[in-house]
């Protein structure tokens, strides 16, 4: 090396002698309907030690707007998904009134996690931007009553066209993951505010995928493998959202035959007390990263009485679908169930009149849904084509009959985080905090592709509790999920998944309650950073001794003693 030359050295920590004490760790991600990574099932035994109930203090009062929209749910069981490139690009106006309003199942399909964008909160970028606008996704959701979905696209910032992005994504591929959850997700109606050819290269690319993937996901030549594990699956109809005029609207010759749908965003939730785009204000402000947003519906007004309506038009229409009216006000006018499906999904009623009319009378509320489940089992078979249907309505019937019942199923553990061939302790309890007895048939935790049946109480008299806990060893070959940026595309983003099971039964009606709980998993020692990471020489530094800081965390709930090494370049031992 030259005297006058400057040269940079990248040092490499591996581990020094030393002595260290626990650090607390960041918490599990929340969950998140997404698909699971395969688990390795652990060969240690559970260790179960039962309870019987005891007296407890969770008695609750219902909650009004939980209880409304668990009923209200009960009227509804058709799918509508949204589409979007980004974060924040869904219409969460819409979802939210096809929710809140109508009781529909909503879902939301995002091509990338928008790790491209700016920040506005921190100093964050790229992967890590990612794992913050995946989380305000997460939030913005629970306000909105609507499930996300990720495809995994990468966001690789600001792109002039479709055809860019497609370089990128690679089209056969971004295709093939559209597919794949239109077959899981099965809707009956897509949404999407993205046209073909307007705006960010990676709205067009996803106007154009769901084009495409609308007719590909009912043809079983397209995408094969998946059809191993799933079925085909038909959407009836494909909406793309219009402007009101200007860029994007469509030509006049068009538009005076395109049947529209019109929302109102200004349409007041009676329940709530806020209008419909209020609520989605706030779920949009959860965004923060993407902000700053209005901080009111009126500064978002600018001064104008209303918001404009949301104009959407209809694009394509399966065969063989009942068609649109002319006059239709919402997305699925025309759809129906006929058969016996349709008689299985017939709701619950009080005198002909829907539950939601007796929402300050749970006790009515509960005697009708205990009926309408007796009912259900004893009906005839319904076609498997209607599986995934009836399957939504038996987890929203569950929901509505644990909240009026009172029973209460939680998963709790002592864990923040997992350390490979390290133990974790979980605690199952459910709690009865209604006034009628809740017969237990079944208890189960589900963990490391294992399920283990637990030891309870045969039955939950009022007011009263039973607790399992278990020792779940973590596998040696658990691999770790933090830091979460490292995993924004693996399928681990979100943590390793654990959960509960109850099946229960009441006055004669079986139902069952889940309860799950994410954790991620690290390393015994992590080293948590390097201080200079980047050390740069000079002649007239490099003869001085080298000196790092090294901060390293200590997962575990005991000391850790370990050894630390430095690797260093020949030239400077």
């Amino acid at each position: 090396m030259g005297p006058n030359k400057f040269w940079v050295c990248l040092v490499r920590v591996l581990a020094l002698n030393c002595a260290f004490s626990f650090a607390p760790k960041m918490s599990a991600q929340n969950p998140l309907p997404f698909p699971e990574p395969s688990i390795s099932p652990s060969s240690s035994p559970s260790h179960v030690n039962p309870h019987t109930p005891a007296p407890t203090a969770t008695s609750r009062a219902i909650d009004k707007p939980e209880l409304h929209q668990a009923l209200h749910d009960l009227t509804n069981p058709w799918t509508v998904m949204c589409v979007a490139a980004h974060p924040d690009d869904e219409d969460g106006t819409t979802l939210t009134i096809l929710r809140r309003k109508h009781g529909i199942h909503t879902v939301s399909l995002f091509s990338t996690y928008g790790e491209g964008g700016q920040n506005a909160v921190g100093p964050e970028l790229y992967e890590e931007l990612g794992v913050i606008r995946a989380r305000e996704t997460i939030e913005a959701s629970k306000i909105q009553g609507s499930e996300p979905y990720f495809l995994g696209l990468r966001d690789f910032g600001f792109s002039k066209s479709a055809e860019e992005t497609f370089r990128v994504w690679g089209h056969e591929e971004a295709l093939r993951r559209i597919v794949l959850k239109i077959r899981e997700l099965r809707p009956d109606v897509i949404i999407t505010n993205h046209d073909t050819s307007r705006g960010h290269g990676h709205h067009q690319a996803t106007g154009r995928l769901i084009l495409e993937a609308f007719d590909a996901a009912a043809d079983p030549k397209r995408f094969p493998e998946q059809l191993q594990s799933l079925t085909v699956w038909q959407p009836s109809r494909l909406f793309v959202r219009r402007a009101a005029g200007g860029a994007g609207a469509p030509a006049p010759s068009t538009a005076n035959t395109e049947k529209l749908i019109i929302v109102d965003p200004n349409e007041r939730d009676p329940l709530r007390g806020t209008i419909y785009a209020e609520q989605a204000l706030t779920a949009l402000q959860h965004h923060a990263s993407q902000g700053p947003w209005p901080k009111t519906i009126a500064e978002r007004m600018r001064g104008q009485n209303s918001l404009p309506p949301i104009r959407y038009a209809l694009v394509r229409e399966a065969k063989g679908t009942g068609q649109l009216p002319d006059s239709a006000k919402m997305f699925l006018e025309g759809l129906s169930l006929r058969g016996a499906v349709s008689d299985w999904l017939a709701p619950p009623t009080i005198e002909g009149c829907a539950l939601t009319e007796f929402i300050d009378e749970p006790d009515r509320v509960l005697n009708a849904l205990i009926g309408w489940r007796r009912r259900q089992r004893r009906s005839t078979s319904v076609p498997a084509e209607y599986s995934h249907r009836l399957g939504l309505m038996i987890e929203r019937g569950n929901r509505a009959l644990g909240l009026t019942s009172g029973a209460l199923l939680t998963l709790k553990s002592d864990s923040s985080l997992l350390v490979p061939g390290n133990p974790a302790r979980f605690t199952v309890t459910l709690a009865n905090t209604g006034e009628r007895t809740v017969h237990i048939k079944k208890l189960s935790f589900h963990s490391w592709g294992s399920r283990a049946s637990l030891d309870a109480a045969d039955q939950l008299v009022a007011d009263t509790e039973t607790n399992s806990t278990l020792n779940r060893m973590t596998p040696t070959t658990a691999e770790p999920t933090v830091p979460p940026s490292h995993h924004l595309y693996d399928g681990k983003l979100f943590g390793e998944r654990f959960d509960a099971d109850a099946d229960l039964e009441i006055d004669g009606a079986w139902f069952s309650l889940n309860a799950e709980t994410r954790l991620d998993i690290a390393s015994a020692v992590e080293i948590k950073d390097i201080s200079p990471s980047l050390y740069v020489f000079t002649p007239a530094i490099i003869s001085r001794p080298l000196v790092l800081k090294i901060k390293l965390s200590n997962t575990l709930a005991r000391p850790f003693r370990g050894t630390v090494k430095l690797s260093a370049p020949k030239y400077l031992t």
